[in-house]
């Protein structure tokens, strides 16, 4: 399914990904609350959501492989873990709007930004069997490495420092989709 983006909100403090401010919403037509009522839409982490370090994460993402090639199916680095932003390895200056996800054998891509950084249901240790509803994203790829193979850590946009944000901009997005369906100023 394609769906056209009426709008992108950016966060007014953005300026590029390693100053702490990636994110940005997508506005989509009125019509897709139709189109995407069967998908599955995980919940995001609150405003008080405290990663513990060694938590386990995964990154989703359509971004190139090692060797420069696009997958034909979305990719799923399932061996990441949340690194205290001071130690992430081979990053320096994380920002306190970012964490950190380590791992020896996977990271996020080139092409990957924009993915959500989540912490997926489980069912024993099938995370297939899991309810995607149940999932919670914790972060947004921001910037990693190259996909070089070198063990170096990724920066991700940390969703529960911007959940105030995020509503905030529905809101408003909501209210003046509303307004100008009766007629009424924004």
């Amino acid at each position: 399914m394609v769906l056209r983006v009426e709008s992108t909100i950016a966060h007014p403090e953005y300026e590029r990904p390693q100053c702490g401010f990636d994110i940005a919403l997508l506005k989509l037509p009125s019509y897709a609350a139709v189109e995407l009522s069967s998908v599955p839409v995980p919940m995001l982490a609150e405003p008080d959501t405290d990663l513990i370090f060694g938590t386990w994460v995964y990154a989703l993402g359509w971004g190139m492989d090692e060797h420069g090639n696009l997958p034909p199916v979305l990719q799923l680095a399932t061996t990441l873990q949340v690194v205290n932003n001071a130690l992430c390895p081979g990053v320096r200056h994380m920002k306190d709007t970012m964490l950190c996800a380590f791992s020896r054998k996977q990271s996020a891509c080139g092409g990957d930004s924009g993915g959500p950084l989540l912490i997926p249901d489980y069912v024993g240790t099938d995370v297939e069997a899991g309810h995607p509803r149940a999932d919670l994203v914790v972060g947004i790829i921001s910037f990693g490495p190259e996909c070089t193979g070198e063990a170096t850590g990724s920066g991700y946009t940390k969703v529960s420092y911007f959940r105030s944000w995020i509503e905030s901009v529905m809101v408003r997005e909501t209210v003046g989709r509303r307004a100008a369906t009766l007629g009424c100023p924004g």
